[in-house]
């Protein structure tokens, strides 16, 4: 479903929030895996301005150092040395491209404590909204467009103006990661 009413009826709270605590954090893990793969910077090398403030831009910038320090403090961990060695480097780059459990559930802690404020409701409606973001992203894909088209586009655009209704601004996920992840990164690099 990408009605927030009908994945309402259907689900339970927990489902809801595990659903998009890993939509959370493999959104976050994304992005590393595909500039490591295709051998780009992160985010194009993006500095952060004081214009940035409360912006998807510096919640992206802090979302992508939160995961590459986790990964470097659990490739570290696992050998037993310093983070900034080559091999702690290597392997947290490894964990990146594989999408390594430990990571994956250490993030995801972040994107469940980030959704614990939320009602059922408006975790239907963040669900909705990524659910729908997915099937966009699928549309763009496709080369060759359907005669139902129109009506696709339609339906999108009133799913859409439905989700902003319910709750006004629907937070990126940039936005919503931010929210729990960064203080632990600040009282961890203390």
């Amino acid at each position: 479903y990408q009605d927030a009413d009908a994945i309402l009826a259907k689900a339970s709270r927990k489902a809801l929030v595990e659903e998009l605590a890993k939509a959370l954090a493999s959104h976050q893990v994304r992005k590393f895996k595909l500039a490591y793969r295709d051998g780009l910077t992160v985010l194009d090398g993006a500095v952060p301005t004081p214009a940035d403030t409360d912006s998807d831009k510096m919640f992206a910038l802090l979302n992508s150092y939160t995961v590459l320090a986790m990964a470097q403090r659990i490739a570290a961990d696992r050998l037993k040395t310093e983070s900034r060695t080559p091999e702690a480097q290597a392997a947290a780059r490894k964990l990146l491209l594989t999408e390594d459990f430990a990571l994956m559930m250490a993030l995801t802690k972040y994107a469940r404590e980030a959704l614990a404020t939320y009602t059922d409701g408006e975790l239907a409606t963040l669900i909705a909204n990524k659910r729908l973001g997915d099937y966009k992203e699928a549309l763009s894909l496709r080369n060759v467009l359907s005669v139902h088209a129109g009506g696709t586009y339609g339906w999108i655009i009133l799913q859409d103006r439905l989700n902003r209704e319910r709750m006004g601004v629907v937070p990126s996920f940039e936005e919503l990661f931010a929210a729990k992840s960064t203080p632990d990164l600040v009282q961890k690099a203390s």
